[in-house]
């Protein structure tokens, strides 16, 4: 369900981890407060493609139907950290 005018649902086809994932997923147990980072269900990934379901009435760039990629990296591209140069 679309909850601000410029979301986008997107169904998730493939999904992978990263360097990042596998430091979490590969810390030996004397680490100490690492060790305790990962927990039995945790789910790896923020890297994903997938197919455009639904789009928010503000969205103009992607409709239904479209392949996508979904980035680690989110911005809005409208604040003034975005804007910067």
């Amino acid at each position: 369900m679309i909850t601000a005018p410029k979301d986008a649902i997107v169904r998730i086809t493939h999904c992978t981890i990263c360097g990042s994932d596998l430091h979490m997923s590969h810390i030996p147990s004397d680490v100490g407060e690492m060790d305790s980072a990962m927990h039995k269900g945790d789910i790896m990934g923020h890297e994903a493609i997938g197919i455009v379901d639904e789009v928010g009435p503000e969205v103009k760039e992607i409709q239904k139907g479209d392949r996508v990629i979904i980035l680690p990296v989110i911005c809005c591209g409208e604040c003034f950290y975005c804007k910067r140069q």
